[in-house]
């Protein structure tokens, strides 16, 4: 490099900016394929680091007649049938309700409902799984209403309106919900 650049402080100084660009460009393309090539080399570390440690199963005999053994019906739906306890199915019920509830009431008293949990929420600190529950139904609501605004139920600035409305309401839900994620 340092015989280059005796070489170019002998030209002309057009020449030499011309040349010194030269060099620059090729320093930087030269530069770029190093930091991908640092990226690579630093992936496939992670990725070799993580498959470490990934353990080999072991071979074994397979009881070819043990695949193939009939269940009984009641055997399927015991084993496919999902863990509920009376807490979820009880928290299922109230959610469905609340939605019911919600469903036969204006959107106003909606967003009201909606802003007076939050304000309950920021009073106390917390949200409890009933309020909660009413966030969820709330906003399953208010997603429903603006489904309807998109088909056309609601016309012009009333549309506007409700979908204003709409849109504050499932904002206060979603924060309503990530305060009870913190807690």
């Amino acid at each position: 490099m340092g015989d280059e650049i005796d070489k170019i402080k002998n030209l002309s100084p057009e020449e030499r900016i011309k040349k010194l660009k030269e060099i620059q460009e090729k320093s930087k393309k030269d530069l770029n394929e190093a930091e991908k090539l640092i990226k690579q080399s630093v992936q496939e570390m992670q990725i070799t680091q993580e498959t470490k440690n990934i353990p080999i199963p072991e071979n074994r005999e397979v009881d070819i007649e043990k695949l193939f053994v009939p269940e009984t019906i009641d055997e399927v739906i015991q084993k496919e049938k999902p863990e509920v306890s009376e807490e979820q199915l009880k928290q299922q019920a109230d959610y469905s309700i609340l939605t019911q509830e919600l469903r036969r009431q204006s959107t106003e008293n909606v967003v009201s409902r909606v802003e007076d949990l939050y304000n309950q929420v920021r009073q106390t600190g917390s949200v409890t799984r009933e309020q909660l529950n009413e966030a969820y139904a709330a906003q399953t609501v208010a997603r429903e209403r603006q489904n309807e605004i998109g088909k056309g139920t609601y016309a012009g600035t009333i549309g506007e309106r409700v979908a204003d409305q709409l849109s504050a309401a499932m904002g206060i839900a979603n924060w309503i919900k990530n305060m009870y994620k913190t807690k």
